[in-house]
């Protein structure tokens, strides 16, 4: 099953099963022989289901290996087979080209819906994900670089960068997922004929062989209008990348997981939350008196550094100013804010601040959040 360069927009109901490798390319490849589906192209990526973390948790007795964008977090999930885990990210660039090529395949469960134009594949529905292939890295013999697996021995999402195979790093959101079951409607790609798993609006299954993403150069990837969600195979820097509705992000391999002590690096893109547009390599710390067991960043959102005395109130060294639980934040230089937006007075703080609306988790990433008030206070 191929496609040309033409618009091909599939529909799925019924749990159609697929008994053979596919290949899904612009340029009429064949697939790779170790890859059970192989999406190819320099100019799309791939779209796999995007929903909400609400939406996530309900989804009824996930499989393990089940994949979502969640557009709450703006982080990749996967289904362990007993929680869900988010995939850390690392920021990269906010480049956004212009090309936007007409879509080649949708895959969904609407007659409405049609392919995104950034995509060679968008895989859509609001209450399932994707499931690729689930295997070992051991049963695979010639991996293609780029090739994707949920590893059956280590729980974790995994991909082979053309010299090693690299593990994703990942936390538990502690969901386990909701229970029950609802209709196979999706579409399955085995060697066994078997049909879909009921989570997924795709499922790729196989024991020897993996998930090609589009795979494409920097300079390929700079081009595109990506939409939130889209995931490409980055061949100049052998990383899986995803376009998080704001900027690139690479997928972080172990063993380079994030461990407090380390910098972490925000991109700041003005907009609804970040007043300028920065790029900040936050120091972090832990052992804090009151609250050891936490990970601080040494300066404050928006700060290049630690203050030099009580009195520095630069920006450099201030940082950025919230009114309470909104989103937007603002820069002061000691006479002009930005953005000069209406000032909202009053306004209560007689509760907490909402998740959604943290800056912290908006633009340093997950698990980055406002102290709590017991938490300042401890401290």
């Amino acid at each position: 099953m191929k496609n040309f360069l033409t618009l091909f927009i599939l529909f799925l109901f019924s749990g159609i099963r697929v008994f053979a490798q596919v290949g899904i390319s612009t340029d009429n490849s064949a697939p790779d022989n170790s890859a059970m589906l192989d999406l190819n192209s320099s100019n799309r990526g791939l779209l796999i289901p995007r929903m909400t973390t609400a939406a996530r948790n309900l989804i009824p007795s996930p499989s393990a290996g089940l994949l979502v964008f969640d557009t709450t977090a703006n982080l990749f999930c996967y289904f362990s087979g007993s929680f869900w885990y988010q995939a850390e990210a690392a920021m990269l660039t906010p480049t956004i080209g212009t090309s936007s090529p007409a879509g080649v395949l949708s895959i969904n469960s609407s007659s409405a819906a049609s392919p995104n134009n950034s995509t060679i594949l968008d895989v859509s529905n609001p209450s399932r994900g994707i499931l690729i292939p689930r295997t070992t890295t051991g049963s695979i013999a010639t991996p293609a670089t780029g090739l994707i697996i949920y590893n059956t021995a280590t729980s974790r999402m995994c991909y082979y960068n053309g010299t090693e195979w690299a593990t994703l790093c990942s936390v538990s959101t502690g969901n386990s997922g909701a229970t029950g079951s609802q209709a196979s409607i999706g579409v399955a790609i085995s060697t066994n004929n078997s049909s879909p798993h009921h989570s997924a609006m795709l499922d790729v299954s196989a024991t020897n062989k993996g998930l090609l993403i589009p795979r494409l150069t920097n300079a390929q990837r700079d081009l595109l209008k990506p939409l939130k969600g889209l995931v490409i195979y980055n061949t100049t820097s052998n990383n899986i990348e995803f376009f998080n509705g704001t900027a690139w992000c690479r997928m972080v391999t172990t063993p380079n997981c994030f461990s407090c002590g380390s910098p972490v690096t925000a991109i700041h893109v003005a907009g609804l939350v970040a007043p300028v547009s920065k790029i900040i390599n936050y120091s972090t710390v832990s052992g804090i008196e009151g609250e050891s067991s936490k990970c601080w960043t040494t300066s404050n959102l928006g700060a290049d550094h630690q203050a030099f005395s009580v009195s520095d109130n630069t920006e450099g060294s201030a940082g950025w100013y919230w009114q309470f639980n909104r989103k937007q934040g603002y820069m002061h230089d000691g006479i002009n804010r930005t953005p000069n937006t209406t000032w909202i007075n009053p306004i209560s703080e007689n509760s907490d601040w909402l998740a959604a609306n943290d800056p912290c988790t908006s633009e340093i990433g997950s698990g980055w959040r406002i102290p709590s008030r017991s938490e300042w206070q401890n401290v």
